[in-house]
């Protein structure tokens, strides 16, 4: 009888303690919150599973990052769209407006001009007349109007002469050209000048208006 009653007290004693056993979804085992075991093939399922997650959250932030970044550069390539659309709108307001001292050219980002028939030169000469001044005066109020662009004076002949006295003939007027302009104020940032002799005429040079044409001075603005 008192075996009985042990064996039963025993029993009872263990479902007690079974009743404190608590298992983990992972195979970790508890007993009133004191890890006491841990099963190593769910903790390689918890690792894995871990690790599938680490990587979806991975991809997540790359996929969002490649969303980004073209977003970036759709923004700079409208950036620069704009920008350039702004040039060429530029570029041609500031033609139209040099249209009043000469024939105006614009290619890409230069515009050249060559200047009206009030700046011509007698042969041989590099003087500049009062016509020829009035229509300088106007070309710097102009160029003024757009400080930030750059300009070079190209000064040309006709090919009476030797090419060796043109050259310096032609560097000689253009520079004829330069010293006016800057004595009446011209403000553009950089501005220089150079002679080409005849060596680009744009006119034939056996008539007399061909020759008359040659004797030029053009504008090159950057």
């Amino acid at each position: 009888m008192k075996r009985l009653i042990a064996v039963t007290v025993l029993c009872s004693l263990s479902l007690a303690a079974n009743a404190y056993v608590q298992s983990c979804y992972y195979g970790r085992t508890f007993v009133e919150g004191e890890l006491i075991n841990t099963c190593k093939k769910c903790e390689c399922k918890k690792g894995a599973k871990k690790a599938v997650k680490t990587a979806s959250k991975k991809q997540a932030v790359n996929r969002l990052s490649a969303r980004e970044i073209a977003a970036l550069q759709a923004q700079r390539d409208a950036e620069a769209a704009a920008a350039a659309a702004a040039k060429k709108a530029q570029q041609e307001k500031d033609a139209a407006a040099l249209a009043a001292i000469g024939k105006v050219q614009s290619v890409k980002d230069e515009i050249s001009v060559v200047l009206s028939n009030d700046i011509l030169f007698q042969y041989g000469k590099n003087d500049l007349s009062k016509n020829s001044k009035a229509t300088l005066d106007k070309a710097v109020e102009l160029l003024n109007q757009i400080p930030n662009r750059s300009l070079v004076i190209e000064g040309h002949t006709d090919s009476i002469g030797s090419e060796e006295f043109n050259m310096e003939l032609s560097e000689k007027r253009a520079k004829s050209v330069y010293d006016y302009m800057i004595g009446q104020g011209l403000q553009i940032k950089d501005v220089s000048y150079k002679g080409y002799g005849e060596a680009k005429p744009i006119a034939d040079n056996n008539t007399q208006e061909g020759r008359k044409a040659n004797r030029r001075v053009e504008f090159k603005i950057k």
